[in-house]
């Protein structure tokens, strides 16, 4: 909050247009309501504004929508130099009247004042609030207009990533089972030795050899493996923990 304050003594109005979107967000503003003027650098919060937004629990959506009508802010801040050349030029009897408030009486009112001239006299705020003559109601729709797109590209783009991941796994297990070609016996064998361990790590590494087994066998000789399965099955029919891993591998 000290940030914001600060922030405020600068004229930065953003902190008090977060203040009037929390009343628009909570109903307690009427849908004719017109829109304050619209500061500077709404799209652009400093880090302390984000956090007292965050804190404000302020829809970010709704706050997007109100930014779009908002003018950007350079981000350089206010120049020192600039600052003591523009104090430098000031009225002798002006400095000594502010430098003795500011002694005897830590009046920090006549600092803020005239930090609030320098901006105003050096346009550090890039650009005027904006009056946009939209009203509560507008806004509120804006802003549910503005989250069913947003998450409706949010959706595509998921599943544009889903399809991608899809075809990368289906890419990789094609590559692993064209290795596995000519190896059946071989694996058959192996996972015979891994159940004959009586060993959970080896139980799921005997089924995972079947589950490739299966897919191998699904691209011409599903019939064979069939069998063979259900000869494993019968073989193995005293091991229940084994029987429970094939049955939730679908084997």
């Amino acid at each position: 909050m000290i940030s914001v304050r600060a922030e405020l003594a600068r004229g930065d109005l953003r902190a008090l247009y977060l203040g009037w979107l929390l009343r628009a967000q909570g109903g307690e503003l009427d849908d004719d309501t017109a829109e304050p003027p619209v500061p500077p650098g709404l799209g652009q919060l400093s880090a302390s504004l984000e956090s007292l937004a965050e804190f404000l629990r302020i829809d970010s959506d709704l706050l997007h929508v109100s930014a779009e009508a908002s003018s950007q802010v350079s981000e350089g801040g206010i120049d020192r130099k600039e600052v003591a050349a523009w104090i430098g030029q000031l009225p002798t009897r002006e400095k000594d009247k502010i430098l003795t408030s500011l002694v005897m009486d830590a009046d920090q009112t006549q600092v803020t004042a005239l930090l609030q001239r320098f901006v105003k006299e050096h346009g550090q705020g890039d650009g005027k609030p904006v009056i946009t003559g939209r009203t509560v109601g507008e806004l509120l729709h804006a802003a549910e207009d503005y989250r069913s797109e947003r998450r409706r590209v949010e959706a595509e783009g998921r599943a544009k990533e889903k399809a991608r991941r899809d075809r990368e796994e289906a890419a990789a297990k094609k590559k692993h089972l064209d290795s596995l070609v000519g190896r059946e016996n071989n694996l058959w064998s192996e996972v015979d030795a891994l159940v004959a361990t009586k060993l959970p790590k080896c139980y799921d590494r005997a089924v995972e050899i079947l589950v490739d087994l299966r897919d191998l066998a699904e691209r011409g000789k599903a019939g064979v493996f069939t069998l063979r399965i259900e000869a494993l099955r019968e073989a193995h029919a005293k091991k229940p923990s084994f029987i429970q891993r094939l049955k939730k591998a679908g084997l």
